[in-house]
């Protein structure tokens, strides 16, 4: 994996982190109004962890597993709204690979 510039890197954070919190907004809404089951709110926990972990990761490597577990809970999320027939999320998220 390329080196990022410092500033780069905490951008790319910022990123993660927004997506991270849009992910724990549509999670309510489905869990709330949609009927979801997240039995022990194991995705709602994964979740906040994750945001807890980008704030604590220091390297591309990091942040890139932290990337593929959000999009785990994305597709998750994906799957039940498109068995309500509801839009699904479709977030974009950084590619370390070729920054």
């Amino acid at each position: 994996m390329k080196e990022i510039d410092p500033e780069k890197f905490l951008a790319l954070k910022d990123v993660v982190i927004e997506n991270l919190n849009i992910l724990r907004a549509n999670l309510v809404t489905c869990t709330d109004q949609l009927g979801m089951d997240d039995p022990e709110s194991v995705l709602y926990n994964t979740i906040l962890d994750l945001i807890d972990d980008v704030a604590t990761v220091e390297l591309p490597e990091e942040l890139d597993e932290i990337i593929s577990r959000a999009q785990d809970v994305e597709k998750a999320i994906d799957i039940f709204l498109a068995r309500e027939g509801q839009n699904t999320l479709g977030l974009t998220w950084p590619d370390l690979g070729s920054s």
